[in-house]
């Protein structure tokens, strides 16, 4: 009952400072801002995912070598600001730029 009352004075409030033709049009920016913000965030869950396949690691079939080059993880991990990247091995280098994006989600 108590979020009930929070709720009328909210309005009312709303009602008070913005005025009648005001408030729908704050309430539609409002869930426009939030579908705005529902969708990035989609956006960049599908990214971060879609970068986490790439750095799993995949065998060839024919050669059984890694898809990814060494060259390729040392120039995400500049990118992501990974320190001392040129020293560690690869499946560190991985494990480490991982770290990093989840980090930065």
């Amino acid at each position: 009952m108590a979020y009930e009352n929070v709720i009328l004075v909210l309005v009312a409030v709303g009602l008070i400072l913005f005025g009648s033709k005001k408030l729908p049009e704050l309430f539609k920016s409002l869930g426009r801002a939030k579908v705005e913000y529902e969708k990035a965030k989609i956006e960049s869950k599908y990214e971060l995912a879609k970068t986490e396949q790439i750095l799993q690691p995949q065998e060839e079939k024919t050669t059984g070598k890694s898809i990814l080059t060494r060259d390729k993880l040392e120039e995400m991990a500049s990118k992501l600001g990974v320190a001392e990247h040129e020293s560690i091995s690869d499946d560190e280098l991985k494990e480490k730029i991982q770290e990093r994006l989840r980090q930065g989600s």
